[in-house]
């Protein structure tokens, strides 16, 4: 989110995805700016790997509206 530092205000993941090696699933985020407490909403992109784990692959998994 640029240079500028943010937290994470809220997300929600949908439940009961199946996992599935090489699949991928979006959920809703919301993102503070640490600095003046604006926040930006949009989804952040999951890919789920082997062995039941997820990753989040860097800025181009982060969708802000």
């Amino acid at each position: 989110y640029g240079a500028s530092r943010v937290t994470v205000s809220s997300v929600k993941c949908p439940s009961g995805v199946k996992q599935r090696a090489g699949a991928s699933y979006s959920c809703p985020v919301t993102l503070q700016l640490t600095s003046g407490g604006t926040n930006s909403s949009g989804t952040i992109t999951i890919h789920m790997i082997a062995g039941n784990k997820v990753e989040i692959r860097g800025r181009q998994d982060l969708h802000l509206r």
